[in-house]
């Protein structure tokens, strides 16, 4: 079974399927070291190892670009997101007024600039929930508790240390510090999710109930961010310590 994924492979040699196979290599080591760190209990490894494996491959990948065409490595960057944006407004084309993509159209340098400046953070983030959204979906079968999940302490430290680098009057050092903010907060997310989990599970609640609540929290980005709220201060207070836990209930 283990020689059958890797035929695939093959095909690499094929000019055509080279981007698509070096997907699938991503996408199967990405899935590999989900599956070791599932297996030894490493509930935080699980997203954090993938997530660093597929950062690394994005940033070798640009720099390899970056030597071929002979061009610094973030204006590959912002090539790539001129491009996407590119693709963007042919979607929009189709969709807005003809006032609303001309708004869009004057506000792209500025998107795309703040795009370039926080894209490190943008694709941890982005990898980061659909490892998380992968670990669901195999706690779910492996009938695996996520709920008593929670981040190192010492997180609150760098948190703290970003903060104060986005209020200083330097430009380098506030996106640093901005792009560590956005990817604390994202950890702080998850373990908000965990303490969520714990209070529905502790009253027995529905899957349905269940269900609508996630689906609220993760279409309204101001929910995302209290969630992310609780599980920051979930440092001092210990949230979970706190909910009573239905008699019965295994969590």
């Amino acid at each position: 079974m283990r020689l059958l994924s890797l035929l695939p492979l093959t095909l690499i040699i094929i000019p055509g399927f080279t981007s698509g196979v070096v997907l699938y290599v991503c996408i199967l080591l990405f899935s590999i070291l989900q599956c070791k760190y599932i297996h030894k209990g490493h509930i935080g490894s699980t997203v954090l190892a993938p997530v660093s494996m597929l950062l690394g491959i994005v940033v070798i990948m640009v720099i390899i670009k970056a030597h071929i065409l002979s061009l610094p490595f973030l204006e590959v960057i912002r090539q790539g997101i001129h491009s996407m944006m590119d693709q963007v407004i042919s979607v929009y084309d189709q969709m807005l007024t003809r006032e609303q993509l001309l708004e869009f159209k004057i506000s792209r340098p500025d998107i795309e600039r703040r795009i370039a400046r926080f894209f490190p953070a943008l694709i941890s983030a982005g990898l980061s929930f659909v490892a998380w959204a992968n670990l669901l979906i195999i706690a779910n079968i492996k009938k695996i508790s996520l709920c008593h999940w929670k981040g190192p302490d010492w997180l609150v430290y760098i948190f703290i240390c970003a903060c104060v680098m986005i209020l200083l009057p330097f430009g380098n050092l506030r996106i640093a510090g901005g792009n560590l903010l956005i990817i604390l907060c994202v950890v702080y997310f998850f373990q908000g999710m965990a303490i969520v989990g714990w209070f529905l599970h502790a009253h027995g609640w529905s899957y349905i109930i269940k269900g609508a609540i996630y689906i609220l929290i993760l279409s309204q980005i101001y929910i995302m961010i209290i969630i992310a709220g609780f599980g920051l201060f979930d440092t001092w207070f210990e949230f979970r310590k706190k909910i009573r836990v239905t008699k019965g209930d295994g969590l």
